[in-house]
């Protein structure tokens, strides 16, 4: 089952046996769209970036190239997102709560509706 909520970024909350999975495809589409914004501007600058956080990928644990690696990515998702996160606003808030409260809510098992039905 799928929970749609509008916003400035479309969100999905769809039920799964473990509990809740959120869509953010319009919120991702709208990053890759600001990645390709910056490869159009300065292509090699934002390969630069992307082999300097690709080559501390297995970096050990606090290990100074990790938190390099880190700072990197966070200076990345700085450049291409606006916001504090995914802005969900007003009633909206209340849309996204209310789809996930749906989504943990008690639900028959497939051989339980079999045995409602009959």
């Amino acid at each position: 089952m799928s929970y749609p909520v509008d916003g400035p970024f479309r969100v999905a909350v769809k039920s799964i046996p473990a509990g809740a999975a959120l869509d953010v495809d319009h919120y991702l589409g709208t990053i890759v769209l600001q990645l390709a914004h910056l490869a159009c501007e300065d292509p090699q600058s934002l390969i630069d970036e992307l082999t300097f956080i690709g080559e501390r990928e297995h970096a050990a644990p606090d290990s100074p190239a990790l938190h390099e690696r880190d700072a990197a990515v966070q200076r990345l998702i700085d450049d291409v997102t606006a916001e504090e996160g995914i802005p969900v606003y007003g009633p909206a808030v209340q849309r996204l709560a209310a789809a996930l409260l749906r989504t943990v809510q008690p639900r028959l098992l497939p051989e339980q509706q079999d045995r409602r039905a009959s």
